[in-house]
């Protein structure tokens, strides 16, 4: 078994809790400086199914609607984990309420910044129009 030198929560800076936005958000957990890679260890990539494929195989609303719920939609096509067992905290974050800023912004291979220092127990939120395409979300 090879040694690992790094504890797993070494570059860990949120956890999953109940939000006041929308069901289940992302929270720091800690202190997290602007310009931070808030889940710079997630490796699992975004893989891309053609919507109409979904549309059109997809008919129970429960599953379907993992595909609204978590998706991004660009240019007639679904980002998704690889599997949805397989979702990250990322796949959790919510939109900031109507009138306030987000905190974390995402860049082209949709990793996740702290766009401002964010403090310990705040919830994490970006703009989704920023990545994608809109949808019925809830």
């Amino acid at each position: 078994m090879d040694k690992i030198e790094k504890l797993p929560h070494s570059d860990t800076y949120a956890r999953l809790g109940a939000s006041e936005i929308q069901g289940v958000g992302v929270f720091a957990i800690r202190d997290i400086p602007a310009g931070t890679n808030i889940f710079s260890d997630d490796q699992l990539g975004v893989y891309w199914y053609d919507k109409a494929r979904v549309d059109s195989e997809v008919t129970d609303p429960a599953i379907k609607s993992y595909y609204t719920d978590f998706c991004i939609l660009q240019d007639g096509k679904y980002g998704c984990p690889i599997n949805f067992n397989s979702m990250t905290l990322g796949w959790y974050m919510n939109e900031p309420l109507e009138g306030t800023v987000s905190n974390v912004r995402v860049d082209d291979n949709y990793d996740f910044f702290a766009e401002r220092d964010i403090n310990k127990g705040e919830e994490l939120t970006t703009k989704y129009s920023v990545f994608s395409e809109p949808m019925h979300r809830y």
